[in-house]
This record gives structure tokens, C-alpha cells and sequence, in this order.
């Protein structure tokens, strides 16, 4: 390469770096502004942090001090609780002492409606204190309600008790009966008794059913009439041949006089707290019965669930503990598994003239 050539290819390299450092000063000049902006940006940033804290300080501050106030009234809510609550034990303890003294000379007067209707209105008075109590605990506070108010007595209570005790009386006579031919239908179809402890319902039990139906707005003739378990009987039978079980039972019973005339089948339904298949059968003579029919697994569930039945049914249990079984109650009968061809057990109720498929 000549001389000139050497010279012209170092001019055009010396264009090029001198290219190259033009575009460097430039992209640094470009640096330095980023850097600048950058500088601002974190300035900011820091002054907004500083800002955020200051009104999270704030904030915080106001709901501490809103929390306090808070307390402070929830403080003086109970205290005024606790004195209402006072009272109210009080009252309801004399309450129930004039009720025992008044009880054997309202048993023996043939007329005791003023007697009656005087604690009356203030077992309603102090009913409607309670259920206050109540819906105050559901709130927080901390209120004790544990016993339950008794019910003045009138003539439809000593009615009722007399009406409960020739009912269980019956009952107990057919008792026998009654035992010996589901023992037999159980063994036909290879199912199981359950619960016989409970195969007579008790005359306490029977009185309290009668009285609520009462004061639910029945007669006494009518509120007697809708009992139809004093004499109850539970058979336990296989998932596989639960239907077919159930059918050769309705059978036999049928051709020995007896006619089903009511069936409830909750068994195929997995949202309730109960699930099983609930009859009521009339004997030849007129009288009726109660014959359930559960698989092993649905009648362990319903012994599990019965004591918080018991408890949702209590006058002082709250509504949202009332809920709260109800879910848990539910919970477990959910896991209960339907007999195949369960919901071919239909429900009705010959005694209303309706019938419905389940």
C-alpha cells in the first residue's frame, strides 16, 4: 500500500473515531439528564414516603383514638348491662317465688283467670327482657342467660298434663303390642331396632309438646291429635337393600291392619339437619305411631346431632349460636351416603288429602 493510500485510510479512521466521540457526547449528555430526572424522581418518591407515614401516622392515631372511644362506650354499655341485668335476675326471682306460692291455689280455684292473667303479663314482661339480654350477648357483651323463664300456669296447662298422662297411659298398654310387631317386621327384612330406651315417649316430654302446641294457637282436642310419637320405634336398615326393606315393611304392616299414613323422606335432601325417612302409622284401632327408618349411618348421625337440637330449641339460646348449630348440625349430616333408589320412597300425608313426590 503507498503512502497516499496509508494517509487516506487514516483520515477516514480518524472520521469515524471522531464520529464515534460526537455520538458518546451526546448519549452521555443524555446520561446526565437521566441521572438528573432519576435525582428528581427519588426526591419525590422520598417526599411522598415521608408524606404516606406521616398520614399512616395519622390514620392510625385517629383509629386508636376512635378505638379507645369505642372501648371506653363499650366499657359503659356493660356496666349499664350488668345493672339491667341485676334488675332483671331480681324481678325474675320474685317472679318465680309468687309463681310457686300461686300455683297450688291456682290448681284448686275453679275460676283463675285474673290470678293467671296477672302473671301472665309479667312473665311477658320479663320474657321480652330476656330476649333483649340476648340479642345484647349476641353482640359482644357479656350477659349470662342460662335458665330457662317458666310459664305461668292456666287451666290449659292442668289440662294439658292430664291429657299428656291418659295419652302416655294408652300408650304404655300398647306398648307390647306395638314392640313385638316391629321386632318382627326388622327381622323379616334383616334390619336392626334402635333407640328402644326410647320407644315410649315420657309424660313430661308429651305434657311440654302438648302445651307448646297449645299456646302455638291449637286447641287442646287438636294439639293432641298432631302427636302421633308417643309410641316410636326406629328400624336400621342396609344402604343396598334400604328401599326394598322399606317397601316389604309397609307390606307386612298392611296386611296385618295397619296403614302408613304419613311418610317424610329427607333422606335424599343434604342441606338439612336431619335426614331420614319419618312415618306415621294407624293402627286397626284407631291410635297412631311413629316408625322411623334410618341406615346405621344417618341413625349415628342423628344421636350426634340430637343434643345440639336440644340446645338450638332453648328459649336462651341465642340467635347467632341457634345458626351456628344449625351449620354444624348440617355439616355432618351432609356426609351421610342416600340408599340407592332412595328418593323412589315417596312423601305424603293422607291426614292433609295431599301427596307429593320427595
Amino acid at each position: 500500500m503507498g503512502k497516499q493510500s496509508i494517509t487516506g485510510h487514516l483520515e477516514s479512521m480518524t472520521g469515524k473515531i471522531e464520529n464515534i466521540q460526537e455520538k458518546s457526547e451526546k448519549l452521555n449528555t443524555k446520561l446526565e439528564d437521566y441521572d438528573e430526572k432519576l435525582d428528581i424522581l427519588k426526591s419525590s418518591l422520598e417526599s411522598f414516603d415521608q408524606e404516606l407515614q406521616k398520614s399512616l401516622e395519622k390514620s392510625k392515631e385517629k383509629l386508636e383514638n376512635e378505638k379507645e372511644k369505642l372501648l371506653e362506650q363499650k366499657e359503659k354499655n356493660q356496666k349499664a348491662i350488668d345493672a339491667f341485668n341485676k334488675d332483671f335476675q331480681e324481678c325474675k326471682e320474685q317472679y318465680s317465688n309468687e309463681l310457686h306460692e300461686l300455683r297450688e291455689v291456682m290448681r284448686m280455684q275453679d275460676s283463675n283467670e285474673e290470678i293467671y292473667q296477672t302473671m301472665q303479663t309479667r312473665y311477658e314482661l320479663l320474657r321480652e327482657c330476656q330476649n333483649t339480654l340476648l340479642e345484647l350477648k349476641d353482640l359482644g357483651y357479656n350477659v349470662e342467660v342460662n335458665d330457662v323463664l317458666e310459664r305461668p300456669e292456666s287451666n290449659l296447662d292442668v289440662r294439658c298434663e292430664k291429657k299428656a298422662k291418659e295419652m302416655h297411659e294408652k300408650a304404655y298398654e300398647r306398648e307390647p303390642e306395638l314392640t313385638g310387631i316391629v321386632t318382627s317386621c326388622a327381622g323379616l327384612v334383616g334390619g336392626t331396632l334402635a333407640g328402644e330406651e326410647f320407644k315410649l315417649k315420657s309424660e313430661k316430654s308429651l305434657a311440654d309438646k302438648l302445651k307448646r302446641n297449645v299456646y302455638g294457637g291449637m286447641s287442646p282436642a287438636m294439639a293432641s291429635h298432631q302427636i302421633c310419637d308417643v309410641n316410636r320405634y326406629t328400624i336400621i336398615l342396609e344402604n343396598e337393600s334400604f328401599v326394598e326393606g322399606f317397601n316389604t315393611v309397609k307390606q307386612t304392616l298392611e296386611a296385618q291392619g295397619y296403614e302408613m299414613i304419613a311418610c317424610k323422606n329427607t333422606m335424599q335432601y343434604t342441606e338439612l339437619t336431619y335426614r331420614g325417612v319419618n312415618c306415621t302409622i294407624r293402627s286397626p284401632n284407631k291410635s297412631t305411631w311413629e316408625l322411623q327408618f334410618h341406615t346405621e349411618q344417618s341413625y349415628q348421625v342423628k344421636e350426634k346431632n340430637h343434643k345440639m337440637y336440644e340446645e338450638q330449641r332453648r328459649e336462651t339460646t341465642t340467635k347467632h349460636r341457634k345458626n351456628e348449630l344449625s351449620e354444624k348440625m348440617t355439616k355432618r349430616s351432609r356426609k351421610i351416603i342416600a340408599p340407592a333408589g332412595i328418593e323412589q320412597i315417596t312423601t305424603f300425608n293422607k291426614k292433609a288429602g295431599r301427596r307429593k313426590r320427595s
